[in-house]
């Protein structure tokens, strides 16, 4: 293995494979680019914040060349990804680069995160490296963060399947971590029923409706009043669906939370929300809780 400041030439030879056939020689004959960085910082004696970055050469002697992980716990609590996953764990994010998810990984550990899965993310099987082909995906590499990444996403997928997909537990944790999310409360005034949008490739089932802004919870004014059209069905993938649970809320003189953010990417199926007693109860409290 290589690393250190040796390892520059071999780092640019393993992005460049043809221009550099003699990296090919050496990474079959057992010779692997690897850089790992780590940082902590201590608060009275106590780990409080950790960070590590590893990269390896993939083998491919092609873009993107390495694998990518890249592990965070502590410090800053705000995120810019509202997802399904986080609505079922919100301490514990995962996250990859879109071109290459096979590639990186990206783990991030808030203070409630369970230890067993912070574990995990130490947990690194690196006796890919022996083999001639070299290890070519991040998950050889954390087997086990990966495994919770797809408990999560399971339990995601059988909450929205369920008769309550958007539970009122998922609502605190939008406001701590999400400081940018506008969160308003409105009341639907005028409801139609379902339609077909044509499109030149194929039809979708929306439902329209009319609602008026009653208050804005945190966030900047917007338009009093507004149409909304929603899908009747949210798509995930070639081959999942699921019913919209925003489509089932409009419904005349039905009270729900909207949740938008021009710098929040909204990837959550959950953007409206029933406006419960209890759902505004844990929202206020959030909020209040949120500003101290």
């Amino acid at each position: 293995m290589w690393n250190g400041p040796a390892s520059n030439l071999l780092e640019k030879a393993g992005r460049l494979g043809i221009a550099f056939p003699f990296y090919r020689t050496l990474f079959f004959l057992g010779h692997r680019f690897a850089r790992f960085e780590a940082r902590f910082r201590l608060r009275s004696g106590v780990v409080s914040e950790y960070t590590y970055k590893l990269q390896l050469d993939d083998g491919s002697f092609s873009t993107p060349g390495l694998l990518t992980l890249d592990v965070q716990g502590g410090g800053d609590n705000e995120l810019r990804c509202l997802s399904d996953s986080f609505d079922e764990n919100p301490e514990y994010q995962e996250h990859s680069f879109h071109k290459w998810p096979d590639k990186d990984l990206g783990l991030r550990f808030f203070p409630g995160a369970a230890a067993e899965q912070q574990s995990h993310a130490f947990q690194l099987q690196l006796s890919c490296m022996q083999r001639s082909q070299g290890c070519r995906f991040a998950r050889e590499i954390l087997p086990a963060a990966y495994e919770d990444m797809e408990q999560i996403s399971f339990a995601a997928r059988r909450r929205l399947d369920s008769r309550t997909p958007c539970p009122d537990r998922i609502l605190a944790a939008r406001v701590k971590h999400f400081p940018k999310l506008d969160i308003r409360l409105a009341e639907v005034t005028q409801a139609n029923g379902t339609i077909r949008l044509w499109s030149p490739r194929d039809s979708e089932p929306y439902r329209t409706a009319r609602l008026q802004e009653i208050k804005i919870l945190r966030g900047k004014k917007e338009d009093a009043s507004a149409t909304v059209e929603e899908p009747m069905w949210i798509h995930r993938g070639p081959t999942r669906e699921f019913a919209n649970p925003a489509a089932g809320l409009l419904k005349p003189g039905a009270q729900f939370l909207i949740f938008s953010g021009r710098e929040v990417r909204l990837e959550s199926a959950c953007t409206m929300v029933s406006a419960t007693p209890y759902a505004l109860q844990i929202l206020q409290r959030a909020l209040v809780a949120n500003d101290r």
